[in-house]
């Protein structure tokens, strides 16, 4: 029987949807990546007995937000992802009620945790690894302990179950919840744990008084609470989420507009296979994000421009282009040039992906490694595979255009 269209497509974007969330982030080919700016995200989480909620504000420059669902599969819990078009994941919920969120910090070395050896598939792996086999906090600690976590240099995540469990995990430091609830912006809680909070955190004691004064939680206080937080300027609150962890309802908010929600419900989202969605198209009527965002993409734009090196011919870079495939005993690819960027022709660049490492919205691709736990997996390298100076995509994500 002939398979359907519509079945093929399903397949495409599962494997796409997996190998983005399998994609590693730099590994141990240097010691210390370049430090990341600092936005100013809000993670929270409360349980009073009864209801157990987790919340976020996602604070950066970076209009193009994408949700996208990945299904249950044997041995695995089926989430979804909160991010980018990069598709890197900032935050997520699992279909057991676990929830996480990741902050920004300043560098900050990990004695303990750097000893400990590489998860197969590299750092970004090891975080599907724990929203997809951990039911609980409990969970997430077992599986982290045994792992490097070279992001933790630059971070902090915080997790929380629907029994009312939460930990933030911060390098070296694991932060357990003490009362009802926890909370985690952009400071190490475990080098400044009381008040006065650093400059810039006032809404990490804001929020603390909020619910420290609620004799039980609720979304609608959680929104409160979020609302207090957001951020504009810069780096605004692109959008928030409250989780009902016993639920698995989502309430969603785009461009720190508090008034107006969308509800998903992640059971009905995953029985729907996987698939992506951009947050801007569940808000049509959002038109004041609009200006922002064309402002930002054509400031992309007009830096990508100056990156491009025009003198180059496109088919003198065809040296670059071609398919390869990983030995069963050599499954790296890649490398990384500390301050080294190559730009391309438009011509070259369409055939590139969206960087991984570095800017995202740059379609110049930057230099990162690749570590593939299946032989047979193939990419599609638009540097020299030799394991030095490579760069190397996922072939399924050749063509791939934001949605």
């Amino acid at each position: 029987m002939t398979s359907s269209p519509l079945r093929y497509l399903k397949l495409i974007l599962l494997g796409i949807l997996l190998l983005t969330t399998l994609q590693p982030g730099r590994t141990h080919a240097y010691t210390r990546p370049p430090a990341p700016p600092l936005p100013g995200c809000t993670t929270l989480f409360a349980y009073d007995g009864e209801t157990a909620l987790g919340g976020n504000n996602e604070d950066f420059n970076n209009p193009l937000t994408r949700i996208w669902f990945i299904p249950a599969s044997p041995g695995r819990f089926g989430r979804v992802y909160f991010g980018y078009d990069d598709f890197l994941p900032q935050g997520g919920l699992n279909d057991q009620g676990l929830f996480f969120d990741g902050l920004a910090l300043p560098y900050k070395a990990m004695p303990v945790t750097s000893q400990r050896p590489h998860f197969p598939g590299g750092d970004l792996a090891l975080f599907d690894e724990i929203l997809s086999r951990s039911a609980n906090v409990q969970d997430v600690i077992d599986i982290t302990g045994r792992w490097n976590r070279l992001g933790g240099e630059f971070g902090q995540n915080l997790f929380g179950d629907r029994f009312g469990d939460s930990v933030i995990i911060d390098g070296d430091t694991i932060l357990r919840k003490q009362g009802d609830f926890q909370l985690a912006t952009n400071f190490r809680l475990v080098d400044q744990p009381n008040p006065p909070y650093p400059q810039g955190e006032e809404r990490y004691g804001t929020l603390s008084d909020m619910l420290s004064r609620a004799d039980h939680f609720s979304v609608e206080l959680f929104r409160q609470a979020l609302d207090a937080a957001h951020a504009e300027g810069d780096y605004p609150t692109l959008y928030s989420q409250v989780y009902e962890l016993k639920t698995g309802l989502i309430h969603l908010y785009l461009y720190h507009d508090f008034e107006h929600e969308v509800v998903l419900n992640l059971a009905e989202e995953l029985a729907k296979g996987p698939h992506m969605i951009s947050i801007a198209s569940l808000f049509p009527g959002k038109h004041d994000l609009d200006p922002w965002a064309a402002r930002q993409e054509a400031q992309w734009k007009a830096d990508s421009e100056k990156s491009i090196n025009t003198s180059l011919r496109p088919e003198s870079q065809s040296w670059m282009s071609g398919v390869h495939s990983a030995a069963r005993d050599r499954t790296r690819f890649g490398g990384y040039l500390p301050g080294k960027r190559p730009a391309l022709h438009t011509e070259t660049q369409r055939a590139s992906h969206r960087a991984v490492s570095g800017s995202a919205r740059h379609r110049v691709p930057s230099l990162f490694q690749w570590h593939g736990p299946d032989p047979d997996l193939r990419a599609q390298s638009v540097g020299p595979a030799n394991g030095s100076a490579g760069n190397v995509q996922l072939r399924s994500l050749r063509n791939r255009r934001a949605s």
